[in-house]
Formats: C-alpha cells, sequence, structure tokens
C-alpha cells in the first residue's frame, strides 16, 4: 500500500473489524491485576505492560485510519482528539486526589504532593519517579498518592512518538515512493528491536530508573502496533492451535506477578515479554479463535464492562488504596481491599459515564454544547490543579539553615528537658517534659545529617572514594565512620561525642553500599559492581594510612542479598565478607565497632505522628521492623568476629514491643528506613555509654 492507497470502503488495509470486544476484555483482565497485586499482594503484576500494548494496537489503527483517508498523520487533529478523550478522567482525578490528600497529609509532605501534582499534569511523572528513585536519600514513595501517574506519562510519550514516527515515515515515503505498509512494519519492527534491546540492558545496569524510562518501553507499545499492521496477514494454523494458544496466553499473564516475585527477576527486562507476548497473542487471535479459546472468557460481559471504564479505574484505584492505607495505617484485611475495589469502580462509573453524558449533550446550556462545557472545564481544572501544585510547593516547610540546625542541637543538649531519646530515659530527671509539644524545626523528611551532603557522600554507580575529615582541636584519638546511609544515621550521634571529647572523625560514606568484600545481589549490577570496587579501594586505603583508634560501621538488617561463590543467595556469604573486611582492621589494633540496625519505622506511623503529635503513633517490634539477629549478616558477622563488638540501641527506639515515630517531641524517622538527624542527636549520651562499656573504646574517653 502506497500513500493515499485505500481499500474500497476507504480504510486502511488492516483488519475489517474495527472493535473486539476481547480488546475490552484484555483491557478488564489488566486492570484487575493491577488491582489485586496492589491492594494484597504487592510488585508488579504485568497488568500494566497489556494496557500498553493494547494502546500499541489502538493508537496504531487510529494513525492508520488517517493514512487511510487522507494519506498523511494529522498531528494537529490527532492531539485534540486525543487530549479530549485523555485529560477530562485525568484532571477530575488529580483534583479530587490533591483534596482529600491535602486532608490526609501532613503539611511536611504537601512539597512531594505538589511537584507530582504538576509533574502528572504534565505527564512527565515517570521521570520525575525516575529521579527520585535513584535519590538513594529520598524520601520513601511507596506511599505516593499520585506514583502511579507514572504509566499514563509513559503513555503520552509514546503517542507524541508514534505520530511523529508515523508522519516522518509517510513523508519519506512520498518522496521516495517506498511502500508504507512495508515502510511502517520495517520501522515499527525496528523500534521494537531496539527498545527491547535497550530494555534487557538498562534494566541490568539500573532496573530502578529504568522502570520509568519510555525508551525501555516502547517495544511493548509496539507490539501492538505490530498487530495492527500486519492485521489478517498474522493467523495460526488451526482454531485448534490458536484456541490452545490463547489459553496458554492467558495463564501465563495471570502468573506474571507470581513469576516474577519467584524469580526475583527486575521489571521491565525480559520478564516483562511474559505479559506482552500473551497480550500480543491474544490481540493476534482474535480473528481465528475458535469457539473453545479463551476469548469466550475475554468476551464476558463484567470483563467488557470493567474494560470499557478501566482507564478511569487505573486512575482511581491508587489513590482510594493510598488514602485507606493512611486511615488504617496499612490494616485493610481482605474485607478492606474488596471495599477499595468497589469503591473505584463506583467512582470510575461515575466519572466515566458523566463525561460521556456531558460531552453528548448538544445544548447544554442556552445552546452551549456539553463538548464545549467540557473543554472550558478540563483547561479551568488544569488551571487549578497547576495553582494548587504550586501552593502546595511554596506552602512547603524546607530544609534547616544552619542556624537553626545549631538551634536545634542547643535544644537537645539540655538537660533540664526530656527531649528526643532522653524522654525514655528512666534515671532522667528534668523540669519539663515535652511529651505534648513537638521540636519546633521543619519538615522531618528533610532532616539529613550533614554526613549526606554530595561532598561527603558517594553516589551509586561510582566508585570514588570521597573521605571527610570532621576535626577537633588538636585530636588524640581517631575514629572513622564507614557505610552507607545506615551507617551515616549514626553521624550525628557519633559527632555529639566526638566534639566533647575532642575527637577526630573521617567518614567513608557510600549510597546502597555495605562495608563489606561479598556481591550482593539487589537488582542493580552497576551499583553492586561498583560497591565491590569501592570497597577494595577503601580497604587498600585504610591498610596504607595509619591505623584509627576505632572504626563504626553498620548497615540495613535482613534485606541484602549476598552472593555466594556458586551464584547462590547465602547469608553466610554476607558474614565471611564482613569478617574478612574487618580482620586487616583488627590485626593493626583497630576496634571494630557495628551498631546493629535500627527499627524500621512505617510510613503510615510517619504521617500519623505529624498530623497527631499526642497520637500513640508507631509500629510493633517484630520482624519486619528489625528482623531476628540469626537473620541479620552484620550482626552475626559482629558476635562471632574477634575484636568487634555489637552495639545494640533498640531500647532507644521501643518500649515494650512497641516503637513510636515520636519521641519526646522529636519526630525518630525522616522516612521509613532513615533517622532524622534531632533524634540521632538525642542518642549522643547513650552511644557513649554504650561505647565506654568496650573495653577497646572506654580508653578513649578522657572526659569522665
Amino acid at each position: 500500500m502506497r500513500v493515499g492507497e485505500q481499500v474500497k470502503d476507504g480504510t486502511p488495509a488492516v483488519s475489517p473489524r474495527s472493535k473486539y470486544s476481547e480488546i475490552e476484555g484484555l483491557r478488564g483482565i489488566a486492570a484487575t491485576l493491577v488491582a489485586v497485586f496492589h491492594i494484597w499482594i504487592g510488585g508488579v503484576s504485568g497488568g500494566v505492560d497489556v494496557f500498553f500494548v493494547v494502546s500499541g494496537f489502538l493508537i496504531t489503527r487510529t494513525l492508520l485510519g488517517h493514512i487511510g483517508r487522507w494519506g498523511e498523520v494529522r498531528i494537529g487533529y490527532f492531539l485534540r482528539r486525543l487530549l479530549r478523550r485523555l485529560l477530562p478522567t485525568a484532571f477530575i482525578v488529580l483534583a479530587a486526589t490533591a483534596v482529600v490528600a491535602v486532608v490526609v497529609l501532613p503539611q511536611q509532605q504537601w512539597r512531594a504532593l505538589g511537584e507530582q501534582l504538576v509533574a502528572s499534569l504534565l505527564y512527565v511523572e515517570n521521570w520525575y519517579l525516575g529521579f527520585t528513585a535513584v535519590d538513594y536519600n529520598a524520601a520513601d514513595q511507596s506511599r505516593s498518592f499520585l506514583q502511579h501517574f507514572w504509566a499514563l506519562s509513559i503513555q503520552m510519550q509514546f503517542y507524541l512518538l508514534w505520530a511523529v514516527v508515523f508522519a516522518g515515515l509517510v513523508v519519506l515515503c512520498r518522496y521516495s515512493r517506498l511502500s508504507i505498509t512495508r515502510s511502517l512494519v520495517v520501522g515499527v519492527a525496528g523500534l521494537v528491536a531496539l527498545s527491547f534491546v535497550l530494555s534487557l540492558v538498562l534494566t541490568a545496569v539500573n532496573p530502578q530508573f529504568t522502570y520509568f524510562n519510555p525508551a525501555a518501553r516502547v517495544w511493548e507499545f509496539g507490539m501492538g502496533g505490530l498487530v495492527a499492521l500486519l492485521g489478517s496477514k498474522v493467523r495460526l494454523s488451526g482454531g485448534g492451535v490458536a484456541a490452545a494458544l490463547s489459553w496458554v496466553a492467558l495463564g501465563a499473564l495471570g502468573l506474571t506477578g507470581l513469576i516474577a516475585t519467584t524469580l526475583g527477576a527486575s521489571f521491565p527486562g525480559w520478564i516483562a515479554a511474559v505479559p506482552v507476548l500473551s497480550a500480543t497473542l491474544l490481540l493476534a487471535s482474535v480473528d481465528n479463535a475458535g469457539a473453545h479459546s479463551a476469548h469466550r472468557l475475554l468476551r464476558l460481559r463484567p470483563l467488557v464492562w470493567l474494560g470499557g471504564i478501566s482507564y478511569a479505574f487505573y486512575l482511581w484505584h491508587w489513590p482510594v488504596l493510598v488514602a485507606t492505607n493512611y486511615v488504617l495505617g496499612g490494616e485493610r484485611g481482605a474485607l478492606g481491599g474488596g471495599a477499595v475495589i468497589v469503591l473505584s469502580i463506583i467512582l470510575a462509573w461515575v466519572t466515566t459515564r458523566f463525561l460521556e453524558w456531558l460531552q453528548g449533550s448538544r445544548t447544554f446550556v442556552v445552546g452551549v454544547s456539553g463538548r464545549v462545557i467540557t473543554r472550558a472545564a478540563t483547561v479551568a481544572l488544569g488551571s487549578v490543579v497547576v495553582v494548587a501544585g504550586v501552593a502546595l510547593i511554596a506552602l512547603s516547610p524546607s530544609a534547616l539553615t544552619a542556624e537553626e540546625k545549631a538551634e536545634q542541637e542547643a535544644i537537645l543538649s539540655d538537660t533540664a528537658t526530656c527531649w528526643g531519646a532522653r524522654a525514655l530515659d528512666s534515671r532522667a530527671i528534668c523540669e519539663e517534659h515535652p511529651s505534648d509539644v513537638v521540636l519546633p524545626f521543619g519538615d522531618p523528611a528533610l532532616d539529613l545529617a550533614a554526613v549526606h551532603t554530595p561532598a561527603c557522600n558517594v553516589g551509586n554507580g561510582s566508585d570514588a572514594l570521597v573521605p571527610c575529615q570532621w576535626v577537633t582541636s588538636d585530636p588524640t584519638v581517631r575514629v572513622a565512620l564507614i557505610g552507607n546511609s545506615h551507617a551515616g544515621s549514626w553521624f550525628p550521634a557519633l559527632m555529639r561525642i566526638a566534639q566533647e571529647q575532642g575527637w577526630q572523625v573521617d567518614t567513608y560514606m557510600k549510597d546502597a553500599c555495605a562495608f563489606n568484600t561479598t556481591y550482593r545481589a539487589n537488582g542493580n549490577d552497576e551499583w553492586e559492581q561498583s560497591c565491590v570496587s569501592w570497597n577494595e579501594k577503601l580497604s587498600a586505603s585504610l591498610a596504607a594510612a595509619p591505623a584509627y583508634d576505632f572504626v563504626m560501621t553498620s548497615a540495613s538488617a535482613g534485606n541484602a542479598r549476598f552472593v555466594a561463590s556458586d551464584g547462590s543467595i547465602s547469608l553466610d556469604a554476607g558474614v565471611r565478607g564482613y569478617e574478612d573486611v574487618w580482620r586487616p582492621l583488627v590485626e593493626r589494633g583497630t576496634a571494630v565497632i557495628v551498631m546493629r540496625d535500627y527499627p524500621r519505622g512505617s510510613e503510615e506511623a510517619i504521617v500519623c505522628s505529624q498530623r497527631d503529635p499526642n497520637g500513640s503513633c508507631g509500629r510493633e517490634l517484630d520482624g519486619e521492623a528489625l528482623p531476628d539477629v540469626s537473620r541479620d549478616a552484620i550482626a552475626s558477622a559482629a558476635l562471632g568476629t574477634r575484636g568487634v563488638e555489637l552495639v545494640d540501641m533498640t531500647q532507644w527506639f521501643c518500649r515494650d514491643g512497641f516503637c513510636p515515630s515520636l519521641i519526646g517531641g522529636v519526630h525518630v524517622y525522616r522516612d521509613p528506613g532513615h533517622l532524622t538527624s534531632a533524634y540521632a542527636y538525642s542518642l549522643g549520651p547513650y552511644l557513649e555509654a554504650e561505647l565506654r562499656d568496650v573495653d577497646a573504646v572506654e580508653r578513649l574517653f578522657t572526659v569522665p
């Protein structure tokens, strides 16, 4: 088919069936998978990948319709129709979510909400999440109200790319007399191949960023595009074969999430091929699937109906889920999860039907059509969302200035009050107990210790050795703090001691990297390879320099996947890695102090304490908050290595099996995995008491 060529009815030469009920059924299954995994299981389901394939199929058919009717792609017309279809629902959900989130979230979290409102409105939420995901010190995004807009952002970016690619190929064929059909197939197939290779390579290097990278997702849309382009040319021999394959595809699609979880595979990567190929096969076999194929299931009225509102359902289900998590503290159960689905379906149906009625009204108000009203309301609503996002950013607390940080530390040092960890000290005699007063400083999410600045902290993927020296006047004791952000969390407490004792503290910090010689399979090969190299450089540097009096280190408990020599995941391999890196230090007379990891907080408890400082906000001290020592490689290694001491400060985080997120008027956590600088500073006297109990360190104290 050349430019302008059409079949008799004026449509392009693709499959004559313009709408399949099976497509809506497939969307219904995708929506169900997404909701079930988000609500009850967690992790990826493959449902979004199905949406991408279907979107690629439909948008390719739309662009082929342009070529068939006009011999060109009318990008302006294409975008206007696209935005009319997508924006009203999206803007309604954004506006409603903003209102609910402001009510649910404390002011300290408004900045992130405002930033994501603007990013989602502009369809760049995927880039926002991609860059914050690789910021190791960024607050946890797992409870973001608008996180799910990443998929819609990639979808919009793909639509723009596809329109430009098709328009460009049409122009090329017009002047070269090439066949447009052949050129489109070759061009799309080339993009699919390139994107798939990029997905494999980039996922192996940096899965967190790649997950949100549209370049690694184009092939998923493109597979649907190839089905639309090849149309009736793609036929499976025999209805029985098609039927059998359709059931295999549907089964594989349903098991994608479980397969990914079992294998520990990173998305998108190769595992994304399971839902993509399943959806592609189901689309390609529509025309010749027999009566006993899986398409019978796809044609079921409930699935078709759900598929018809799947766009709105996807938009609504996530903010409803997150709001429920905050209200119920994350404890939903089966009934709570079912209520989330029912409420999301109701909201999706009302939104979809209302917009259909409004856009179909011919004389809505004094001769003004419903379509005009919809456009005006969409623009107005989008403007309101932008203003709201900017306002939320402007009203959010900022990071502490140096003066505020100094004032905060002065308050925490006042022994006449029970600020911070002192509130848990049964021996403390305080004139004032700030149990109902919160330390009056900024957003706890921004309360990072000074050691976390780029000047002293090596980022992911780099193996540069960047020590920082924190020197007091004429130090006689030299101390090193080594490790990742969990080790860095102890910096304020250690520096409080060092300033009082006149010690020198040198820090060696690297994001997501424990002081350990063993490779870890944590999903990012580039990061882990750089960690191994960084540890080698650090060990060589420590061996060449004068020995430290003691080295302090720590690491996250229980979640490191250390790789043994045979390729298996092994806790023992991690234990040996710690022993190997500590042994040369001990042999030179350096004491090694291992800080057992602190209990992990929870996003719900953090928000609870920000909204209600007088409430009992926190979490139970269980194996999820703090794994047993037997499942903690660094703690196990410390207990079994001569010259190494394990210091456990759990009592200053939890009492009677409960770990508050606000202690003595001080927020304990800046996000679920990291301490605030303020609370860590308040731990200084209690860390000192623990260190004085270590024979090799006690002699270093000059002040009683």
